[in-house]
């Protein structure tokens, strides 16, 4: 789904092919486009407010003119497999895209039809937004071991500042823009317990909403300006690269993180980058914080989601009158003015919630996390202040199922 510009029109896209146009104050539906069978997989507007690119899973971009009722213009080809991400230049004449193949193509608007050269010929281009998992602004998102799908989703902030990416284990990250260094440091937010499947920028920048797999829950963080870490990276900031300092290259760089994970979605295959990699803008100059973590960060906000479908007797009253209960690998506190707070120790889905009789004391129980079946959590804690009470490990495989007080 995406919303043009002028906040007119929002467009979905849907399995059967289908591309429905509401109004995007009253939702009222306004057109449905019958133009293909095969699950439309991408959408968006071009900035100037003009153009309508969908992706599909039979490898086409179609262009729509939304000024003459969304008329279909033209069918651009090039893609070998799924389209998965696009943008637009900043004056939407040229549009880049991503598939399931791992390939960056270009494409004219104007006559839909591919442009040659590659990366490299468009090293210098001023796109409206970067959502693009294989780019050279992205070069440094991807760990180590990784494989080409294991990021589902990035966005760009409005200012060109940072790059927020969703992955195949349950992550959000937060990068600086451009991220062309390999092994970049990055910030790790944590929350969902399956792969987060897209992750946005509001249109004031204002938060960041990522939507999960498995988990079923939309989280909505917000976005804001580390002060303490920006205190940090100003205290080390004239350090010279002989002053071996091991607290602030493990603590706040955090480079060339060893973890290997495996994803949900997992392949063996990695995204070619040798065409990226050439493509280095012609005054790109690399800044000494280039490698280092950004200076924003990401606060969850709210969490739009409860576990029900597996679960039962999992929300429950407190003391002083609040609603307990969990989603994902969140637990979560709602008060009477809708304000939430959160207890995020597990690492994989919640699967059970029980209170104590005084009703300020609860023990939650997960899933079993890959790699640590024999270590399930069980936490016992406050609900008031999440101070941790207890962590039971050790006594049961694959999940917690139930637990009482």
């Amino acid at each position: 789904m995406h919303i043009s510009p002028d906040a007119k029109y929002l467009a979905l896209g849907c399995d059967n092919g289908e591309l429905y146009i509401h109004d995007a104050s009253s939702l009222q539906m306004k057109i449905v486009k019958k133009d293909r069978k095969n699950p439309i997989s991408e959408i968006k507007f071009s900035p100037n407010g003009q153009y309508l690119a969908v992706g599909c899973v039979d490898f086409l971009i179609f262009i729509y003119d939304v000024s003459k009722n969304f008329t279909l213009l033209k069918k651009m080809k090039g893609h070998v497999s799924r389209v998965t991400h696009l943008d637009f230049s900043e004056d939407s004449q040229i549009m880049q895209s991503n598939s399931t193949s791992y390939d960056l193509l270009y494409h004219s608007i104007s006559s839909g039809k591919q442009l040659p050269g590659g990366a490299s010929s468009f090293r210098d281009e001023k796109w409206a937004s970067w959502t693009c998992v294989i780019g050279w602004p992205a070069q440094g998102i991807w760990p180590p071991c990784s494989s080409g799908d294991d990021i589902n989703a990035i966005d760009r902030d409005k200012k060109s500042k940072v790059l927020v990416t969703a992955d195949d284990f349950g992550k959000l990250k937060l990068f600086r823009y451009p991220c062309a260094i390999e092994k970049a440091s990055f910030k790790k937010f944590i929350g969902h317990s399956s792969h987060v499947t897209c992750v946005r920028f509001t249109h004031n920048d204002a938060y960041v909403i990522s939507t999960g797999g498995n988990d079923k829950s939309i989280f909505q963080w917000k976005f804001h300006m580390d002060q303490e870490a920006e205190e940090e990276f100003d205290r080390y900031k004239d350090l010279d690269e002989e002053d071996n300092n091991p607290d602030f290259e493990n603590e706040v760089l955090n480079f060339k993180e060893d973890e290997m994970e495996f994803g949900d979605e997992g392949s063996a295959s990695r995204p070619y980058l040798g065409e990226v990699k050439a493509s280095t803008p012609k005054n790109f100059v690399v800044s000494k914080t280039a490698g280092e973590a950004p200076k924003e960060s990401l606060r969850l906000k709210y969490v739009f989601g409860y576990r029900a479908f597996d679960t039962r007797m999992n929300v429950k009253y407190t003391s002083e009158g609040k609603i307990v209960y969990h989603t994902a690998a969140v637990g979560v506190v709602l008060d009477k003015e809708n304000e939430q707070s959160f207890f995020t120790n597990h690492d994989e889905d919640m699967v059970c919630l029980a209170i104590h009789p005084n009703l300020k004391i609860v023990a939650t129980g997960q899933m079993a996390k890959a790699g640590k079946a024999k270590l399930i959590d069980i936490y016992v804690w406050e609900i008031e202040s999440k101070k941790v009470l207890a962590n039971l490990k050790g006594f049961h495989l694959r999940a917690i199922r139930n637990v009482s007080l």
